[in-house]
């Protein structure tokens, strides 16, 4: 026995210290008292058939998972596991990435695809210092108008939609049928067709940033600043 009341672990081969399986396996009984902070329990989710077991208390910072409202919880596996049902196996890891960073891996190098996750699962759950996170980080990351524009009504994200309708009321190519089905057809086709004949009588050369309140008011769209709204990125198309 050594100071602290720690015995020596055992070493291996190459002098690395290793513990048995007895070593780490929790006592029969623990007739102390648990710490309020240190103590942790732990929650099974299954996501498309997939185990993750994660701490409870990092899930408190979701008051949808507080109180288990709107979570898409189906059955529980006789072991307590929790299902959730309609999310991807991809998309909650991403949220535990940056929920619960693993040593030695920067929780924010994510990839698009993995922010767009976070953003979905944060939106969902009420993660709001992540739904903001990722908000900030795709605003940055090149994303077709279109694209920018569903998004932005699915997450109602205000910048990227007073932006993107911008961007397709100036740019030089009239909007295609596709994009157009894509954004409601013949009533988006309408409007936008209207934004760009005000945009064209104007006394300035059209651009995104002098048409924003232009495209709020045709396209009922909720207002924003001007400096927010320039810091998205759009792909040119």
């Amino acid at each position: 026995m050594v100071s602290g009341g720690v015995q020596p672990n055992s070493t291996t081969d190459e002098g690395e210290e290793t513990l048995s399986d007895a070593e780490c396996a929790p006592p029969g009984y623990l007739p102390h008292t648990k710490d309020d902070d240190y103590y942790f329990s732990y929650l099974v989710f299954v996501v498309e058939g997939r185990l993750f077991n994660v701490p409870r208390h990092y899930f408190k910072k979701s008051p949808v998972f507080v109180k288990m409202f709107r979570l898409p919880i189906g059955d529980k596996m006789a072991d307590g596991a929790i299902v959730i049902d309609n999310v991807s196996a991809a998309d909650f890891k991403a949220l535990l990435k940056l929920l619960i960073p693993m040593p030695g891996k920067d929780k924010e190098d994510l990839t698009k695809s993995e922010w767009l996750g976070i953003l979905n699962l944060s939106t969902m759950w009420s993660f709001g210092e992540f739904r903001e996170t990722a908000i900030s980080k795709l605003t940055k990351e090149k994303m077709d108008a279109v694209d920018r524009i569903l998004l932005g009504y699915k997450y109602d994200i205000a910048t990227w939609l007073v932006y993107a309708h911008a961007y397709l009321v100036v740019r030089k190519k009239f909007l295609s049928d596709e994009e157009g089905k894509k954004l409601g057809g013949v009533s988006f086709a309408l409007k936008y067709g209207k934004a760009r004949e005000m945009a064209a009588q104007t006394r300035f050369w059209p651009t995104v940033e002098n048409c924003q309140s232009l495209v709020i008011d045709v396209f009922h769209l909720p207002k924003v600043t001007a400096m927010s709204a320039n810091s998205v990125v759009i792909e040119e198309t």
